[in-house]
């Protein structure tokens, strides 16, 4: 049960690799949450994070939880968003790559200036034309319902199985960590 955290590589690691996706800024810590109900069901996994814990959250206790063999100053990673899509890819191929939109927190709402979850909106509409390419890839998608244009997210998901086939969005937290450790030990 290891943690890889932004602009950090393992270099010593096995599967199932997951990757918890969504709102950062606004969201409240639902990774600390996910993270917690993945130890209920894993033994052995590895959760790559997009949250930076050591700026934001001094103290957190996840950071307590990284990998051994990580690089700090790998000149791969120089932008988070390399490191994302590195861990997100890897994590779609050899565990699974877990969505979980988050409805925007009352006590620490999102800062702005751009819209809440904004990132999260782009990354899920691009993994959704990736799995049209390669239904294979272990993508779960989970959203409070009342995730702002959620249902157009379900339309667009629900285009990619084509034959009015409907992509399941799971409605709990909890739900969708049981759907993500499923999809992660499946044999594709």
């Amino acid at each position: 049960m290891s943690v890889i955290l932004p602009k950090k590589r393992a270099t010593n690691w096995m599967p199932p690799l997951i990757f918890l996706a969504g709102p950062v800024r606004g969201g409240g810590d639902w990774q600390y949450q996910a993270y917690g109900e993945l130890e209920k069901q894993l033994v052995h996994f590895v959760v790559a994070i997009p949250m930076r814990y050591e700026k934001d959250y001094p103290g957190h206790p996840l950071l307590g939880k990284q990998i051994q063999g990580v690089s700090n100053d790998d000149p791969v990673f120089a932008r988070q968003l390399a490191w994302e899509n590195y861990h997100m890819l890897r994590a779609a191929r050899n565990g699974c790559l877990m969505f979980w939109l988050a409805f925007e927190s009352e006590e620490h709402p999102h800062p702005g200036p751009e819209p809440f979850a904004m990132d999260s909106r782009r990354e899920i509409g691009k993994w959704t034309a990736y799995l049209e390419q390669d239904p294979e890839l272990r993508v779960v998608v989970g959203a409070d319902p009342r995730f702002y244009g959620l249902d157009q997210i379900q339309r667009e998901l629900n285009d990619t199985l084509g034959d009015g086939l409907h992509f399941p969005i799971h409605s709990t937290l909890e739900d969708t960590v049981l759907a993500a450790v499923a999809r992660a030990k499946s044999e594709v």
